[in-house]
């Protein structure tokens, strides 16, 4: 995906790995966590370096949210 304010296009590895976050924050009643931006910076800095070919996205998401906590 190429959105124009954004510096470089998305991979399908990223759009797969917002859809996750997004899908595992709404199962956990906890969506207004994405809207706290320290909470979503150290998503997104743990997520962002995610190579392509990274089996199991979904799995490197909740581990995350484990970490972190939802």
């Amino acid at each position: 995906m190429n959105y124009t304010h954004h510096e470089r296009a998305y991979t399908s590895m990223h759009m797969a790995l917002v859809i996750a976050l997004v899908g595992m924050t709404s199962k956990a009643k906890a969506l207004h966590r994405l809207g706290d931006p320290e909470w979503l910076s150290a998503v997104v800095s743990r997520l962002a370096p995610t190579p392509r070919w990274t089996p199991l996205p979904v799995r490197r998401v909740s581990e995350i949210i484990e970490l972190l906590g939802p």
